[in-house]
């Protein structure tokens, strides 16, 4: 039986969820890189693991990070499974995010500090951190993240992966639907969030330095895999996410949802039509809201 109060003592226990078969593959070494990071800022971490082999495990361990075997494959349920891991053995202040995130450690006294006064807190990348990005990635991100404050009142750069958790707040992530066909993926970082300000939690948003690695711009940089990755999650969660809490939509902004949705629905109509084509044409027509175009972006305007 594990001992039930190994984090009892510890501010913050960051979890995530790893998936590795090649040990030359750049973000292995950064989720290792991470994982030492977090035992620097004298925190441990928790690592849900769905990999094939041993030594992914093993090399977590090695850098002292509490592994977990994965009883369900996924964003959300892997990182769910952390959390719920985390909070039954004591942890106050829980954080999920991406498994190749070395610089957030960082920022951990921020982050504790502000979980005192918040329940759920969407961490986001300051505009230093923002530039550091896939030029495709910032841009629809960028997008996104203004899409979501404007209809749904979310935090700035909503899209950005980490999340902190106070004791209120993890309860939401426990709770959420990740088994439910269409939601073990990133909704599970909205919908918390929703749902806990529904239910009288406080949710808020900051900024950091949250650097993206070099060998991940240079890995995904005119990579049509992850292009189609970045477009594929900025339709599946605004079209989730607008159509599902349509009543929550800021009256103000109906007319912002509207434009959106028809934008995901023309996508779903016609999956191999031209995206970007599409996605500039959202960007123009989003000006007259109020929407200012990220500048690196420009240069992925022409279809």
């Amino acid at each position: 039986m594990p001992n039930s109060t190994e984090f009892a003592d510890t501010p913050l226990v960051p979890v995530t969820g790893t998936l590795y078969s090649d040990k030359s593959d750049p973000r292995f070494e950064l989720a290792l890189t991470t994982a030492e990071g977090w035992g620097d800022a004298g925190l441990p971490s928790g690592v849900v693991d769905g990999s094939e082999n041993k030594w992914v495990a093993a090399a977590h361990r090695k850098r002292g990070a509490t592994v977990l075997r994965s009883t369900v494959g996924g964003i959300a349920s892997q990182r769910q499974q952390g959390a719920r891991y985390a909070s039954e053995q004591g942890a106050t202040n829980v954080l999920t995010l991406e498994p190749e995130k070395p610089g957030v450690a960082a920022f951990a006294g921020t982050i504790i500090d502000t979980l005192d006064d918040v329940d759920i807190l969407a961490i986001g990348r300051t505009e230093v951190a923002e530039n550091s990005l896939p030029v495709v990635q910032q841009r629809t991100e960028h997008l996104a993240g203004w899409i979501l404050e404007q209809t749904l009142n979310l935090p700035a750069d909503s899209l950005a992966g980490p999340r902190g958790f106070s004791a209120n707040g993890i309860k939401h992530l426990i709770d959420y639907p990740s088994s439910e066909p269409g939601m073990n993926n990133w909704i599970y970082m909205y919908q918390t969030m929703i749902e806990a300000r529904h239910a009288g939690h406080v949710i808020d948003g900051i900024q950091i330095d949250m650097i993206h690695p070099r060998s991940m711009v240079e890995q995904e940089t005119g990579s049509e895999i992850f292009d189609k990755k970045r477009y594929d999650q900025f339709v599946l969660q605004l079209d989730y996410l607008l159509d599902h809490y349509n009543d929550q939509i800021d009256p103000a902004a109906g007319d912002i949802a509207a434009k959106v949705l028809r934008m995901t629905k023309a996508v779903k109509e016609d999956p191999a039509g031209n995206f970007v084509t599409k996605l500039s044409r959202l960007e123009d027509s989003l000006r007259e809201n109020g929407y200012e175009i990220a500048p690196r972006s420009l240069e992925l305007k022409k279809p």
